[in-house]
């Protein structure tokens, strides 16, 4: 599993078009500042995201159902029913929302 710095993460949400749909299977996120991050459709499975900032952050067709999500922080993240939680996940507790766009 690759551990991401800041800069790493910053230099690749700089590329946002280029996160749409991406592959980040088997990566480590953990503790990383992705608030707002443009993650639509991104393939999170088996991603860690311990700790990790996801609030606000775009989740919509993402499939997490492998990832670990513990302590992230979720507030207000966009997801849609295509995205794909791990079990027992409610994204409604850890105060996601829900858009049918």
């Amino acid at each position: 599993m690759s551990k991401f710095t800041v800069e790493n993460v910053l230099k690749i949400t700089s590329m946002a078009r280029r996160l749409y749909g991406a592959d980040l299977r088997n990566l480590d996120f953990s503790g990383t500042n992705l608030s707002y991050a443009p993650l639509a459709w991104t393939n999170l499975c088996s991603t860690d995201l311990t700790g990790a900032d996801l609030r606000g952050a775009d989740l919509r067709g993402s499939n997490m159902s492998s990832a670990d999500i513990r302590g992230a922080t979720l507030y207000e993240s966009k997801y849609n029913n295509a995205t794909r939680w791990p079990d027992k996940f409610n994204p409604k507790t850890a105060g996601c929302v829900l858009v049918e766009y």
